[in-house]
């Protein structure tokens, strides 16, 4: 026999695809070009693959001939910043090099950030989170000898986020000093990591009691969760550059940076930490304990063998927990007895009657003893994040007819990174409260390590459909 009919027909689409690619060659280009992302982490910059408009301009068309046309697959292990196992740099970790990662697209950085129209309120935001560091006590200042310059110690960034209501509006500036923790030895720097959640169908189960009793939720916020536990190792931490010490000792952003190089220190600041900073290894496992803690010991309550983020006194209030965020449950005067008992011990915020948690708008309807789920703030995010909210929706998630299979080597591919991004989004979308993509969602991310721009379609086309079914609620 010649072959197997599967086998001849792979071999016809293949030769049709090089045909197809010939023609396109003179018409369509790749263009690298590089992505500095040493502001977000120090693992250097990454190949952004931008592919051209057929209709490009025939100045555009000759350039592209000299570039090289369509990438092969030979050229894809080089689209990422560092390869399996790769470490980031040891000097620009060592060297104190300081990072600043915001979350959503404005500001890019902190210099943009203090350069911008909104730079009174992020230097308020930072000011404001460098009192409750020292109101809490959380680090010493090592003074800088010859000793403590051979100190081993981790590098930190700050994290500037905006913060959002239900219906996506900017509520209020955030920022947060965070520690680089994949910097810490286990064994070493930390012991345990473990932190405290709760699973999301559990979470609908609750809910769904909790409308049919007609209970009370209130939402509660632990302020600085973590700056609430002490750690017992040695952890010594470089602060960004633009901090510097006041003559009374404290941390502060210096006199005169204005988002630039001037105003800042020619060395970093260097602190003893005391408390569990946000970022490192063990911070999440050591409030746990210390709510777990008062919770047993104040509240009389136990957690559930089933999950471990729901707390009950049995028959009587219950408390999910999610990290630092709480939901307590049951009638008015439980309810207000849990919020007295846990303030004489941690700041909280009061958010009131549950509307927004874990990026689920929640609605109630009281009367009919109903709570719907929805996600449109965060869809909207993600549509906006990757620059489909003004694509054209769909009714599918999927095509029917479409198959998707490994990438071939004559498959153009497409920008790793931002497809894994995606993925991830459309996978939290899925497990919270979109179980319409749940199969699209795990299908697509099957070819993460090595996707093509077939598979990039097939994940802009469940965008479009969540875009469709924006509003869809459970």
């Amino acid at each position: 026999m010649s072959g197997t009919p599967e086998s001849a027909e792979q071999k016809a689409r293949m030769k049709a695809r090089e045909e197809s690619d010939k023609k396109d060659e003179a018409s369509r280009t790749v263009r690298k070009r590089w992505i500095d992302t040493e502001r977000v982490t120090n693992l250097g910059p990454f190949w952004d693959t931008v592919e051209e408009d057929d209709r490009q301009s025939e100045g555009e068309a000759a350039e592209s001939s000299s570039v090289g046309g369509t990438r092969s697959r030979s050229r894809r292990s080089s689209r990422g910043s560092r390869q399996d196992g790769d470490e980031p740099a040891e000097d620009a970790v060592n060297a104190g090099i300081d990072y600043t990662f915001v979350v959503t697209n404005r500001p890019e950085s902190i210099n943009a950030a203090l350069r911008g129209a909104y730079r009174e309120e992020w230097v308020n935001s930072i000011n404001s989170e460098l009192d409750s560091l020292e109101t809490h006590d959380t680090w010493t200042v090592v003074p800088t000898t010859d000793e403590t310059r051979d100190l081993r110690t981790n590098s930190s960034l700050r994290v500037l986020q905006e913060k959002l209501e239900e219906d996506g509006h900017v509520t209020r500036f955030k920022a947060r000093l965070v520690a680089h923790g994949f910097r810490q030895h286990p064994g070493v720097d930390f012991i345990e990591t473990y932190s405290l959640t709760i699973s999301f169908p559990a979470i609908r189960i609750v809910l769904s009691k909790v409308a049919a009793e007609d209970k009370e939720i209130v939402q509660l916020d632990i302020v600085t969760a973590f700056l609430q536990s002490k750690i017992q190792e040695e952890i010594y931490l470089q602060l960004p550059k633009e901090f510097g010490v006041s003559s009374g000792g404290k941390i502060v952003l210096q006199d005169g940076y204005n988002g630039d190089e001037s105003g800042t220190r020619t060395t970093n600041v260097v602190v003893q930490l005391k408390k569990g900073l946000y970022g490192l290894r063990q911070a999440g496992c050591n409030w746990y304990n210390t709510l777990e803690s008062h919770l047993r010991k104040e509240l009389g309550m136990e957690s559930s063998k089933y999950e471990a983020g729901i707390y009950t006194t049995g028959s009587g209030p219950t408390i999910i927990i999610w990290v630092n965020d709480m939901l307590l449950i049951g009638s008015k005067a439980e309810v207000t007895w849990m919020k007295s008992a846990i303030s004489k011990r941690f700041e909280i915020k009061e958010l009131r009657n549950v509307k927004f948690f874990l990026s689920m708008l929640v609605e109630r309807n009281r009367h009919k003893r109903r709570i719907y789920l929805s996600q449109g703030a965060y869809i909207k995010n993600v549509l906006t994040r990757f620059k489909m909210e003004n694509s054209k929706g769909c009714p599918t998630p999927m095509d029917p007819k479409s198959k998707l299979w490994n990438s071939l080597a004559e498959e153009e591919a497409t920008e790793k990174h931002q497809y894994q991004e995606a993925v991830g989004c459309l996978t939290y979308a899925a497990i919270t409260r979109r179980p319409d993509i749940a199969y699209a969602s795990a299908l697509v991310g099957r070819f993460s390590a090595d996707p093509s721009t077939a598979h990039w379609a097939a994940v802009k086309r469940i965008l479009r459909y969540l875009r469709e079914m924006q509003e869809l609620r459970l």
